[in-house]
């Protein structure tokens, strides 16, 4: 606390934690004035020592401490958006070619939730701050879905560092939550690479139905060429032959449209009955953009079938 100041005049003493001025209390004691004026500096002096006690109860300049400042983490995450997937699925070179579904968990206090792409190499060293800074083309705030949900980005989106996306660049597709003015880099994101490949292109798991060989499970690594689609497959769902060679059998359609045409199952199961050979043709439809369906007419070594009907799902 900060003691006012009062300074007496003439004999008067300066009260400002100093001795107080002797003079003044000699006045006082040595009898050399009259009764009568001796009691009034009496009870003068009694006056002032009060005022200086009351002025210590209160301090005219005030000393405000601030509250210590609120420590803001740079690093904060939330774990809140589920990725499905995301498919490459147009041919145009922007953001607009990627599909990408995804939900929301726990989304009642979620103001805003925003969607980046930023070069790999970048990703690791975005956090709160960062991506506050970010300038509005190189995020999208999307709808906060709580149920799986397809979105495709905006064909103006940037990357993280303000470049357009492109072919070939390895990527990371990444979400940050906000609530208020509180953003969180969060930990659902994926790794993605474009090119100009059909979107059918990948890793298929699924099963073939028939009379006599009901729900066997298949996989199949398809790539394209234009329309044409082709690939090796297994009659397993790990990708590797179940009966020797390189592969079990090859496949081979032509897409138009939602439709698949002229597809051709070859078949060699090299170790089956002393190596089984098949052939199979039908057609198909495109499900989804991850579902495929063929009906084929088959025949083997061992049977045959007007009516073998393999699904497929992507495999991501």
């Amino acid at each position: 606390m900060k003691k006012k100041t009062l300074l007496l005049s003439g004999n008067g003493s300066d009260l400002n934690g100093t001795s107080p001025n002797n003079d003044f209390y000699k006045l006082l004691n040595a009898g050399v004035f009259n009764p009568q004026l001796k009691k009034v500096l009496n009870g003068l002096s009694f006056i002032i020592i009060l005022f200086i006690l009351g002025s210590c109860s209160e301090d005219s300049t005030e000393s405000i401490t601030p509250d210590p400042p609120v420590p803001v983490s740079i690093n904060t995450t939330s774990d809140l958006v589920t990725v499905d997937f995301v498919l490459d699925y147009g041919n145009n070179e922007n953001a607009n070619d990627l599909v990408v579904r995804y939900s929301v968990n726990n989304a009642s206090n979620l103001s805003e939730v925003w969607l980046f792409i930023a070069p790999e190499s970048n990703f690791s060293s975005l956090n709160s701050t960062t991506l506050a800074e970010l300038p509005s083309d190189r995020y999208e705030s999307i709808d906060i879905e709580t149920s799986l949900t397809d979105i495709s980005p905006s064909d103006l989106l940037l990357d993280t560092q303000g470049n357009q996306i492109s072919n070939g660049i390895k990527y990371k597709l990444g979400f940050a939550t906000v609530k208020g003015d509180k953003i969180s880099k969060d930990m659902g994101n994926i790794a993605i690479e474009m090119s100009d490949q059909h979107y059918l292109t990948g890793r298929y798991k699924g099963s073939w139905s028939d009379e006599m060989f009901p729900n066997t499970p298949v996989s199949i690594e398809i790539s394209s060429t234009g329309s044409s689609l082709s690939g090796p497959g297994y009659l397993n769902q790990q990708f590797i032959p179940q009966y020797g060679g390189d592969e079990d059998f090859t496949i081979s359609a032509q897409i138009a449209g939602e439709q698949l045409q002229n597809i051709v199952w070859n078949e060699l199961l090299e170790s089956y009955m002393g190596g089984c050979v098949g052939l199979g043709t039908g057609e198909g439809t495109i499900v989804d953009i991850v579902t495929i369906r063929m009906i084929l007419e088959f025949e083997n070594c061992e049977y045959n079938t007007s009516n073998a009907e393999i699904e497929l799902t992507r495999s991501f």
